[in-house]
């Protein structure tokens, strides 16, 4: 089943990356550091929601899979995805 879920974008630091990892981030009243995005590769969302659900985020957020010796799914900058499920 397809389920709409709102996806927020927001540049949330901007800065030297040894700072970034000290800073408390505040999204939809939500506090998160990145320390909570670590480890956590887009691929691993397949297992937690539908396939068609997934192909939907991907195919709406442009994102394209590298196919190396790991997949991995990659912004049109080329950064690569992970995500953050609270």
């Amino acid at each position: 089943m397809l389920t709409k879920t709102k996806i927020t974008r927001q540049k949330l630091f901007d800065g030297d990356a040894q700072e970034c990892l000290k800073e408390i981030f505040e999204i939809e009243n939500q506090k998160i550091k990145l320390i909570d995005f670590y480890n956590r590769p887009l691929r691993d969302l397949k297992k937690e929601i539908d396939d068609e659900s997934f192909e939907t985020i991907i195919i709406e957020s442009k994102f394209k899979v590298r196919n190396s010796f790991i997949e991995k799914y990659v912004s049109e900058e080329g950064l690569e995805i992970l995500y953050l499920k609270k």
